[in-house]
């Protein structure tokens, strides 16, 4: 059965909750910019984790640089996680790895710029290093556990598909779980948005033309991404975009009937993930909001919900910033199918969502070019 179900002591579920979100807490771990070699980097999207544990308490962790978990029914902090210091730049790691920079860092992580000196040319690369300030025995099974399983991820997908990171190595040093991924350059999706001029109908079209291909990938494996969002896309230096930050991941097997913790990034959630109900077309759901964000430089916590059906209100935005955009209501048609309140109703795979999306796309370029 899931893990999850199956934790009786209340730290221990925050404690394997809180791992469950390392990956994506403070931090884009892929993400190296020319410009800021040396500037540590901060995801400003807040994340949350809830779960209702045994005893019927319900909890709420905040992630952000200082990562704590707050008994939502006292008000009172149950657990703090201790930030583990950084390794200096000019440190090594497993002998080989040389420390140039962090990159970011978490309650119960870091991240590292490297370079590997065993390999010609000495590269770069990233650590991804997850270091619990608890050492008991069973939370640390738990860490290991779950660490572990990230890389099997990503050694499983990385290796076959150029949109994803490459795992690699994956180690153990001083009671410490580290990840060697290779270097992605290039920016963030976010530094493409902005918060008050709307991008192209092009640019949203091509933006979910783009990842759906990766998400078909990934669903084929019966995995769901469950952090899609702006930050966890990467521009390559080539233009195309890589989907990083695999520690949400989770199998669908393990989700299909039992309820799982809601992990994910508020906004770009669906709403059955955010029940503990994710489905592999809950990515499709975060890309859809993505594209939304592009056509009306909002945010999805900034839009208005219709108050009978749940839905998200930003139609009317995309007609009034768009208006000499010929197939503007045919491409408002096709989001709107992306993001249904209702799983159900939405695209039942990333493959017929691409389908129906490429025929649109070549349709209005067509269209534009007549």
């Amino acid at each position: 059965g899931d893990w999850s179900s199956d934790v009786c002591s209340s730290d221990l579920a925050a404690a394997i909750a809180q791992l469950l979100a390392l990956n994506q807490s403070t931090f884009n771990q892929n993400t190296f910019n020319q410009n800021t070699f040396n500037q540590p980097t901060v995801n400003p999207n807040s994340q949350y984790l809830s779960t209702t544990l045994p005893e019927g308490e319900s909890h709420t962790l905040t992630l952000g640089q200082d990562l704590t978990l707050a008994d939502t029914n006292s008000g009172q902090t149950r657990m703090d996680a201790l930030r583990t210091p950084a390794l200096p730049p000019g440190g090594t790691l497993a002998g080989r790895y040389l420390i140039q920079s962090v990159l970011g860092e978490g309650g119960f992580g870091i991240t590292y710029l490297a370079q590997d000196s065993q390999r010609p040319g000495q590269p770069s690369c990233v650590i991804k290093s997850l270091s619990p300030a608890r050492r008991d025995p069973r939370f640390l099974q738990a860490a290991q556990r779950l660490f572990r399983s990230e890389a099997q991820i990503l050694e499983s997908l990385g290796r076959h598909h150029d949109r994803i990171p490459q795992l690699l190595a994956y180690f153990e040093e001083d009671q410490g779980f580290f990840l060697v991924q290779d270097l992605i350059e290039g920016h963030t999706f976010s530094d493409e948005l902005s918060d008050r001029i709307p991008l192209s109908p092009i640019v949203a079209l091509d933006l979910v033309v783009d990842v759906l291909p990766t998400l078909a990938f990934i669903h084929r494996h019966q995995l769901i991404h469950r952090d899609l969002k702006p930050s966890n896309l990467i521009r390559r230096k080539d233009g195309a975009l890589v989907v990083i930050d695999f520690g949400a991941v989770k199998h669908f097997s393990e989700v299909s009937t039992d309820k799982t913790l809601a992990l994910g990034t508020p906004g770009y959630m669906a709403p059955e993930q955010s029940a503990g109900h994710p489905r592999l077309n809950s990515d499709l759901y975060a890309l859809g909001m993505i594209a939304i964000q592009c056509l009306v430089a909002k945010a999805p916590s900034e839009l208005s919900i219709d108050p009978e059906t749940g839905d998200l209100i930003w139609q009317p935005l995309v007609r009034e910033y768009h208006q000499d955009y010929p197939g503007q209501e045919e491409l408002i048609r096709l989001l709107s199918k992306l993001v249904e309140y209702n799983a159900c109703d939405r695209y039942q795979s990333a493959e017929e969502a691409l389908k129906a999306f490429t025929k649109f796309k070549k349709s209005s370029s067509l269209a534009m070019v007549a």
